[in-house]
């Protein structure tokens, strides 16, 4: 996740590397405070995971409206749609993580990307889980009438 980087202000041919903070690990314990705050205050979020089978952190930061950049595999692949609502790059390949994050400069779709990311992330609401769940039931009892 970066959290300070400016994109009025960022250098002109800034590399990741170049803008990267230093890493900050949140224990479970901070999760309700001090990761909420992180993803509240950040630019946008890097998501270098091609392990990661559920990717509920991918959902996290779309919930937060924040343009995902997510290491490109089978499980991100199901939730980030690149150009539309995150971003993907090749990981082992610092060139596409450079060029996702110089994408990511053209205010436009980094709009575009924000508001579909939300959207994306609506769909696994509470209410919407809950919705579907209320749904089975009633398909459960109707079949055993």
């Amino acid at each position: 996740m970066w959290l300070s980087r400016s994109w009025a202000t960022a250098p002109t041919g800034a590399s990741s590397s170049s803008c990267s903070p230093a890493p900050r690990r949140f224990s479970p314990d901070s999760w309700r405070g001090e990761l909420a705050s992180a993803f509240a205050s950040a630019d946008g979020f890097i998501f270098p995971s091609v392990t990661e089978t559920l990717g509920l952190v991918i959902l996290e930061g779309m919930a937060s409206g924040l343009p995902v950049v997510a290491a490109r595999s089978g499980p991100t692949m199901e939730q980030v749609t690149d150009g539309v609502n995150g971003l993907l790059w090749d990981s082992g390949d610092d060139s596409t993580l450079d060029a996702a994050l110089e994408r990511l400069a053209d205010p436009q779709l980094r709009t575009a990307i924000r508001t579909e990311a939300r959207a994306e992330a609506e769909k696994f609401s509470w209410e919407n889980a809950s919705d579907d769940l209320l749904r089975y039931y009633e398909m459960a009892i109707e079949k055993h009438r």
